[in-house]
């Protein structure tokens, strides 16, 4: 009898489906983020440097949005 597509190892496999995703938008938009950090004002990317991915994260959160 062939096994059916439902049951908790199917719930299981939807799950690890689900993060394996997640970590690997993470990771893409890390990447794209660091790599924005090349191409950046000199006195901005002087203060992005060296942060950690969290508080670069927050510190590009805080930044003004404000492009004239």
């Amino acid at each position: 009898m062939p096994k059916t597509a439902d049951g908790p190892a199917a719930d299981m496999r939807v799950l690890r489906l689900a993060k394996e995703s997640a970590v690997k938008a993470r990771t893409q938009a890390m990447n794209q983020l660091k790599a924005l950090l090349l191409v950046l004002d000199p006195d901005l990317r002087e203060q992005l440097s060296g942060l950690t991915s969290r508080a670069l994260i927050a510190t590009c959160a805080a930044l003004d949005d404000d492009c004239s």
